[in-house]
């Protein structure tokens, strides 16, 4: 579905996709899904019959400009050179889906999924949503480069967190993005942009436990939640006293940057 206020005008005019059941009467999770630099929101379609129908939930796949997405210092292209105000725009449709839909949807029950440039831009919204899925792409520095309204310091505001990352992932490296001469770079300007020292998936889970979600470092715990030697995945989510939201990575073995042969 596509708000008829959010076409604009022009030659392109807007494609209307709609799934919206005339039955539903509870609200339903509003789920946006953001795609990678240089794709478009047509990359993310399979989503919505293998997640958005089953699970009863409407879809956003919103599409950035030059597709790319402003998503702080670090990622990318376009839209960051040019300080695009996605956030704004994020944050524009969900209000005019809410009005339009009428009682559907809640701002409340929002969630955000992110593919390498919108892996950034999903942590970088966190604010927006009450969890995310980064799939190769995500913030760094938890306390300090996440949009505002920035975390604040009594924990008031927890966002689930659900990543993805892969061992051989040369685009976005699982050991972090950063300028260090010794340690591989990422790709797109990532690394030139980033700290000095890297910071890897696993440590950013970590910090988005404590410092996000508010699990007591010396009183959490790191389990396997899922392995799957099939497949080459294995889960770690942490728990413990004080953990208010889920904190999960799932890393893969050989799914490299989940772009061969496809995203889906």
């Amino acid at each position: 579905y596509i708000a008829p206020s959010l076409c604009g005008t022009g030659d392109s005019g807007c494609d209307q996709h709609a799934r919206i059941m005339p039955d539903d009467t509870d609200t339903v999770p509003l789920i946006f899904a953001l795609h990678c630099l240089g794709c478009t929101a047509q990359s993310m379609m399979h989503l919505t019959s293998s997640i958005a129908d089953p699970y009863h939930s409407v879809m956003v796949i919103p599409e950035g400009i030059q597709s790319s997405w402003n998503a702080g210092k670090y990622c990318c292209g376009h839209a960051l050179s040019n300080q695009i105000d996605d956030i704004g725009f994020l944050n524009e449709i969900a209000a005019t889906l809410e009005a339009d839909l009428d009682g559907l949807i809640s701002r409340t029950a929002m969630y955000g999924v992110g593919w390498s440039n919108g892996g950034y831009m999903a942590t970088y919204a966190m604010s927006m949503f009450r969890a995310i899925a980064p799939i190769s792409g995500h913030i760094y520095n938890v306390e300090q480069d996440i949009a505002p309204p920035l975390v604040s310091s009594d924990l008031s505001t927890t966002t689930g967190i659900f990543m993805h990352h892969s061992r051989n992932d040369q685009f976005v490296q699982m050991t972090g993005c950063c300028t260090d001469p010794n340690m591989p770079h990422c790709c797109c300007g990532i690394s030139e942009s980033s700290p000095d020292t890297c910071t890897s998936a696993e440590a950013v889970l970590h910090s988005w436990a404590t410092t996000i979600n508010g699990c007591d470092k010396d009183k959490s715990t790191t389990t396997i939640s899922h392995e799957d030697s099939n497949t080459g995945v294995s889960c770690q989510t942490i728990q413990g006293e004080g953990c208010q939201a889920n904190s999960t990575i799932c890393i893969h073995s050989m799914e490299g940057h989940f772009n061969q042969p496809s995203f889906e």
